[in-house]
């Protein structure tokens, strides 16, 4: 782009609704772009697109609106009256934006949990030239949004499911490959995916779960750490915790503990991560409870001083495991 997106993103947030009156659809799109790529929210700019919702998806910029979702979808920034413009406009988005445009749009309003039932018809109808059209990225993309909203089946899932894993399975990069197991998953298709061997994850344990573990232990339940739940799933979506290690505590019907951070969550009423779980978040534990798993979300602010992390996890499992 040219310019350093911190710089775009300083000089040009505070002036968000001139921005937007001024139509210049570009720029607004670049502003969120560099808020997302920067990690940064961006109130100012998502109550300006909200307010100017209508002018800004009309005019047909479907790039700039694109990027504007996307990136809302990365900062958890929920902005439902502009979602509702994109799909009232979503015949327009398929077919003039393109599969690029779309799947990023389906993609940010799954993480949002914002309805997207327009979009979602208009990709349907218009499934065969998307799938020979789109990248394999925004192939994935959709086959993932699809799946975490829970509307993964029906032709047009099984379209980008035989595009992204029957065809183009070899080009497929591995962040996109793990797109694919979640589709598998939530899909009962974990069995059909290409047979390679599945990584274990590296990823350290956080201090918050350490605090959640130890409480477990002091509460004297056993338990099993970033359990594997789905047959021949390897640790995807694995559990932080499941209750009950050593009396069968892996068979379905378990007490799972999750640790959910600040990236579980969307952004609340003062701009913090502490307002609804996100799409991600809702579907795994959809998932989960579907193989007959109790879930129980321990949320990232029991550990901030919001409540002691004992007396939250004795309220939600005090009466089940007595």
């Amino acid at each position: 782009m040219g310019v350093p997106a911190s710089s775009l993103f300083s000089a040009a947030e505070p002036r968000s609704r001139w921005l937007l009156r001024s139509g210049d659809a570009q720029a607004v799109g670049n502003v969120a772009w560099a808020a997302a790529t920067l990690g940064r929210d961006a109130p100012l700019l998502a109550a300006a697109v909200e307010e100017h919702a209508r002018a800004f998806v009309g005019g047909g910029d479907w790039k700039a609106v694109a990027a504007a979702a996307w990136a809302f979808g990365r900062m958890g920034r929920r902005a439902p009256g502009f979602f509702e413009e994109i799909d009232g406009a979503a015949p327009e988005l398929v077919g003039r934006g393109g599969p690029r445009a779309a799947s990023s749009v389906l993609l940010a309003a799954a993480a949002l949990r914002a309805p997207m039932g327009g979009l979602r018809a208009a990709l349907e109808e218009g499934r065969g030239s998307f799938c020979r059209e789109a990248t394999a990225q925004a192939v994935c993309n959709a086959a993932y949004a699809l799946a975490v909203g829970g509307g993964g089946g029906g032709r047009l899932g099984g379209a980008l499911w035989e595009e992204a894993v029957g065809r183009r399975w070899g080009e497929l990069g591995g962040g996109e490959r793990n797109q694919m197991r979640v589709v598998a998953a939530h899909g009962g298709r974990l069995g059909e995916l290409p047979e390679e061997e599945w990584g274990r994850s590296d990823r350290e344990n956080s201090d918050f779960e350490e605090s959640v573990g130890k409480v477990l232990g002091e509460m004297g339940l056993g338990f099993e750490r970033e359990v594997g739940l789905l047959e021949g799933g390897g640790d995807l979506l694995a559990a932080d915790f499941l209750l009950g290690a050593g009396g069968g505590g892996r068979e379905e019907g378990g007490i799972v503990v999750e640790c959910d951070g600040p990236s579980h969550f969307l952004r609340g009423e003062h701009g913090q991560r502490d307002g609804p779980e996100n799409g991600p978040t809702v579907a795994k534990r959809r998932l989960l409870e579907s193989k007959g798993y109790e879930v129980v979300n321990v949320p990232w602010w029991v550990n901030k001083g919001r409540g002691p992390i004992r007396a939250f996890l004795e309220e939600r499992l005090g009466q089940r495991l007595r």
